[in-house]
């Protein structure tokens, strides 16, 4: 299973080059399919706020029938996981998150430590990506 959730209020850029068709459409339709509008800005105070087109597929996605889990990269805010974990707890058993763990204590914190809080039936990673390195 696979959902892609964007923050930012603008649509994705348009090609103009032609896909290859395959038996559900073409690619670009395919990924139209799983993309969905997240939260615009980092989470409020208490970690959660409104639900959002991409909570609520993350919610209807983990919710589905199927013995494997729901695998989620956080590649930037949390803030729609969060979301989607307080309008359905349930779901922390199924999912299964990779976050950019830095990254996100800076930038989304309440979000951050709101699930942080609910690690105790959830399995989250948070990936040490945002370190400042340099190169020689």
């Amino acid at each position: 299973m696979a959902a892609v959730i964007w923050k930012s209020s603008t649509p994705t850029r348009k090609t103009t080059r032609p896909c290859s068709a395959t038996r559900r459409g073409t690619k670009s339709e395919q990924l139209r399919e799983v993309t969905k509008q997240g939260a615009l800005d980092p989470a409020p105070e208490q970690g959660f706020s409104t639900p959002t087109e991409g909570s609520r597929w993350i919610v209807s996605r983990a919710q589905v029938e199927d013995p494997r889990p729901l695998w989620i990269l956080g590649w930037g805010c949390l803030t729609d996981v969060a979301q989607a974990v307080h309008d359905a707890p349930g779901i922390k058993q199924k999912i299964r998150v990779h976050s950019t763990g830095s990254w996100n204590t800076k930038e989304d914190p309440a979000a951050r430590q709101y699930l942080f809080e609910s690690r105790k039936d959830l399995w989250m990673k948070g990936m040490n990506t945002a370190a400042k390195i340099s190169i020689k």
